[in-house]
């Protein structure tokens, strides 16, 4: 069964608002780059990985139904 993004629970919400192509799945982190600059490390990207790269044949392991979608 192919699975979309677009009804998955695990796109970041403020990402989701976004293009589709910049959206970002909260269960596939990215991991911490190492840098010394700054404390925080995710200055200039997101923590987690875009959609788009978790997903790109409909196969995602992750996918989980959109809770709203339930109602």
């Amino acid at each position: 069964m192919t699975v979309l993004c677009e009804n998955c629970d695990h796109v970041d919400p403020p990402t989701r608002k976004l293009p589709w192509y910049r959206w970002c799945c909260l269960v596939s982190p990215k991991p911490v780059p190492l840098q010394f600059v700054v404390a925080e490390p995710f200055l200039t990207e997101p923590p987690f990985k875009r959609c788009s790269h978790v997903n790109p044949a409909g196969e995602c392991p992750d996918f989980e139904m959109r809770k709203e979608d339930h109602a």
